[in-house]
């Protein structure tokens, strides 16, 4: 079966949406394309989103006019208005990836090759609008607002609401901080450059010193904490250590593994 976002669904979304997006959907499918498992554009995206579903990265896309599909991964959802295939040249590496095409697309963006789609699943009309929706960008927006008393500020750039937290708290304790501001608050997890380059130009301005990010390491590997592998890594020399937690270097600001037991300061954002 395919995800079927059918106007009724739509027409209530959009209404509790419409100081930000103005569009009018009649009826979007979506298709995965197995072909293109573990594979992400590297071409620039229209929109970068953090989501904890595939379904919200899709429903993302379907309010962007010139959005045709989706690459998802690790919670990361990237729009694109082209549509891949295979055969296309500017593609890399993400284990995890899944990429999703809207099955409308616009022909000529570019070479599309939907063989061997498989579906993805039909959209719970009983499922509460404000859950399935609850991270769109209008609601945390609204929400980073709501919680200025509590030190959160939006970022208009990354299209985030984050909270500097200057208090010095051991690992443990600072994750349990973030989430006790908010449910849907969590140390920063550093998944890019652009959110790394953001993590060092708050330590610098606000001279913080280390801070805590989040990620916990599982066997070989470090997972944020929604479970999944985190594959970004800004590493300082020798790192990582056998620490369990993750935070930065005092003087290098690259990430290193931490026992957690020092007390230092911490990001939470809204995810």
């Amino acid at each position: 079966m395919y995800l079927i976002l059918k106007p009724k669904t739509f027409v209530y979304f959009i209404y509790l949406a419409s100081h930000i997006f103005s569009l009018e959907i009649d009826d979007y499918e979506y298709k995965r394309v197995e072909e293109l498992n573990d594979k992400v554009a590297l071409d620039p995206e229209v929109f970068l989103y953090r989501t904890l579903s595939a379904i919200q990265c899709i429903s993302q896309c379907a309010l962007i006019p010139n959005c045709e599909s989706v690459f998802y991964f690790q919670s990361s959802c990237k729009g694109y208005s082209a549509v891949y295939s295979p055969s296309s040249s500017n593609l890399g590496s993400k284990y995890g990836a899944r990429y999703y095409i809207d099955k409308q697309a616009k022909a000529g963006t570019t070479e599309s090759n939907t063989e061997g789609t498989t579906t993805l699943f039909e959209f719970d009309q009983t499922t509460s609008i404000s859950t399935q929706f609850a991270t769109t960008r209008n609601t945390m927006l609204d929400l980073c607002n709501a919680l200025g008393p509590s030190g959160y500020i939006w970022d208009i750039s990354l299209k985030m609401c984050y909270h500097l937290n200057t208090i010095e708290l051991i690992a443990v304790d600072a994750i349990a901080r973030c989430q006790s501001e908010h449910p849907n608050s969590r140390l920063l997890l550093i998944d890019s450059d652009e959110i790394y380059n953001f993590a060092v130009s708050i330590i610098d301005t606000f001279n913080t010193g280390p801070i805590y990010l989040q990620g916990t390491r599982s066997g070989p590997n470090f997972i944020d904490d929604d479970g999944q592998v985190i594959t970004y890594f800004n590493w300082d020399a020798g790192e990582p250590g056998s620490g369990t937690y993750l935070r930065t270097d005092t003087s290098s600001r690259l990430q290193e593994a931490s026992s957690g037991g020092g007390a230092y300061k911490f990001i939470c954002r809204l995810y």
